[in-house]
């Protein structure tokens, strides 16, 4: 009997006559921002493989090999798509066929729209992006883009953003925990009460990362890097990351690297950039170093912007940063005070 397969008519049963397997894994994802563009990727079969015609239609999914624009034939598992415009859902059906051309239709179809936007990693330092915290836009500032340095995970890779102003104060930790980062209040509250002030979407945005910290009281501690970092969604920033000088030495635990935006030094000009306000008064606010050789001490910005110390079981504020990932889709125009919100929220 003749062995039909789309387009084809086999008039004797041959081996190649059998049809490859639909492909896997098969998706379609936008590069949103400035340039639109569309990357298909798949895993192919092997058996009776021959290769994979990729046909394209807007508005709806392709029902034949006919049905749209044949834009790839070939083994390859990929295909980057340039001629896309954005606003328009493109849809991507997959026709795995054998070494006779013969074509395998069982519907694989995935489907992507491009969005004109703003991405994350535009923004130099030292602009404003707006999350909404419990419905109200909060300003964050852009403090860093990508890895701050080798000792930072990969995961750390991303827009870094510090919320400008002092939403809260709280203890950095108790007696009993002393000044263990990881286990400090501090650390709980961040990533447990206040991430949910964020909405949905954004609070799925937000990366976790491992993030360098101190493992452990500043009388028995160590450093830990990379992969072997704090995991969390929101922390504190360490001295190191906003600049402040090392006086007396050693005083701090040495954690991080200097962030884009901030100037290394005590001078004006490098403290004026750590001020923080809390309900519109320059106030104290906490990071997440230890101080070194002891168990109850931390390390606090002054209201002028110069480094201090406390004793974490005292309230100080709580100014807490978080990373969103490099490709985070911003609105195309800036807000009326020159900030940046989300496309979608």
């Amino acid at each position: 009997d003749p062995v039909m397969a789309e387009g084809i008519i086999a008039t004797r049963l041959e081996i190649n006559d059998n049809l490859p397997a639909q492909v896997t894994a098969f998706k379609a994802i936008a590069a949103n921002g400035n340039s639109p563009q569309i990357t298909v990727s798949w895993i192919n079969p092997t058996q009776y493989f021959g290769g994979i015609l990729l046909v394209k239609k807007m508005g709806s999914a392709p029902t034949a090999i006919n049905d749209g624009e044949q834009i790839y034939s070939g083994a390859g598992t990929s295909f980057v798509d340039n001629n896309v415009a954005f606003g328009t859902t493109y849809y991507y059906r997959a026709y795995p066929y054998n070494p006779r051309k013969q074509y395998q239709t069982m519907l694989a179809v995935t489907s992507a729209l491009p969005k004109a936007g703003t991405l994350a990693s535009e923004l130099p330092a030292g602009s404003f992006i707006k999350l909404k915290q419990d419905g109200v836009p909060t300003k964050f500032l852009v403090v860093n883009q990508g890895l701050p340095s080798y000792e930072y995970d990969a995961s750390c890779n991303g827009t870094w953003l510090l919320i400008e102003d002092i939403p809260f104060y709280d203890n950095w930790s108790t007696s009993s925990r002393r000044n263990d980062y990881a286990n400090s209040t501090v650390h709980e509250e961040l990533n447990t009460n206040t991430i949910n002030k964020f909405t949905p979407t954004i609070r799925s945005q937000i990366k976790s990362i491992k993030l360098p910290y101190w493992k452990g009281t500043g009388t028995s501690g160590t450093a830990q890097y990379g992969a072997d970092g704090l995991d969390c969604k929101l922390f504190l920033a360490t001295s190191k990351e906003v600049g402040t000088t090392q006086i007396p030495a050693d005083e701090f635990c040495h954690l991080g690297s200097l962030l884009d935006y901030f100037s290394e030094g005590n001078d004006t000009a490098a403290n004026s950039k750590r001020i923080a306000k809390y309900k519109g008064k320059a106030s104290a606010w906490g990071l997440r170093d230890p101080q070194k050789g002891e168990s109850y001490g931390g390390c606090t910005i002054d209201s002028d912007g110069g480094k201090s110390s406390m004793n974490i079981a005292n309230t100080i504020g709580i100014r807490f940063a978080l990373v969103l990932p490099s490709d985070f889709l911003l609105k195309p125009t800036p807000n009326s005070d020159g900030s940046y919100s989300p496309m979608e929220e």
